[in-house]
């Protein structure tokens, strides 16, 4: 059995790799969508559209002072129901410490208990409504 080296096989030379037209034909489309940006550029623009009415800048103004009246009318509305709530919370209380002896009369614990509760309620509120 011979033991000999092994030759190199120049795979290159035997198998060739030739760019031809077909290789090309991928590219086809994207040097047509290129083409058609510049061209689509080139264009003028439809001024038909810009003649039909207001615009969006001219409505937005009047939508804006709409929506800030109607923040500031719910605003109002619902500082007026926290306040009515404060003051129907306070005559409650009222009411039962005017009661005739001691039946109406809180005891000393629950007076305080409620007095914090009060505290608590106005610390939540916001500075708006202090005054």
């Amino acid at each position: 059995m011979p033991c000999g080296r092994v030759e190199r096989i120049d795979v290159g030379s035997q198998f060739k790799v030739a760019v031809g037209r077909r290789n090309l034909i991928p590219l086809v489309p994207a040097l047509a969508l290129i083409g058609l940006t510049f061209i689509a550029d080139k264009l003028p623009a439809p001024q038909a559209a810009a003649s039909t009415g207001p615009t969006v800048t001219q409505h937005t103004p009047q939508a804006v002072d709409a929506l800030r009246r109607k923040m500031a009318d719910r605003k109002k509305e619902a500082t007026e129901k926290r306040t009515q709530g404060r003051r129907r919370s306070i005559q409650e209380d009222r009411r039962g410490h005017e009661g005739p002896g001691r039946q109406g009369q809180l005891d000393h614990k629950q007076a305080l208990v409620k007095l914090n509760d009060l505290a608590k309620q106005l610390d939540r509120a916001s500075p708006e409504t202090r005054r």
